[in-house]
């Protein structure tokens, strides 16, 4: 059996162990480190949740704002996905981490 025989072998059976274990994840590339979104808060530890929760509130100009038409409070911007998702997972108010931030530069992103 040569190294790739055997390394193929060994993907294999990560996959069958990890399809056991676990829900199925629809990963691009098997070597990807992929999350479900259902399992983002069970799968990251809390000193990865909290700088990604604060780079995405930090780096985003969107806000939230009254929908006039269904009178909720609604993300409105370019980059609303970004802040729904931590707001969706109950991860810390996008304000508040906002106003606690120390803002040094900021550098526009132009397209």
């Amino acid at each position: 059996m040569n190294v790739s025989d055997r390394e193929q072998d060994q993907s294999q059976e990560h996959d069958a162990a990890d399809a056991a274990d676990g829900p199925q994840v629809n990963c691009k590339h098997a070597d990807n480190f992929c999350i479900e979104q259902d399992n983002v808060d069970t799968t990251l530890s809390p000193w990865l949740k909290h700088p990604l929760n604060r780079s995405i509130m930090i780096n985003s100009t969107a806000f939230e704002d009254t929908d006039p038409e269904t009178k909720q409070l609604a993300f409105v911007g370019s980059e609303t996905t970004l802040l729904q998702f931590p707001k969706d997972l109950g991860w810390e108010n996008f304000k508040e981490t906002r106003e606690s931030a120390k803002i040094i530069q900021m550098i526009p992103f132009f397209i």
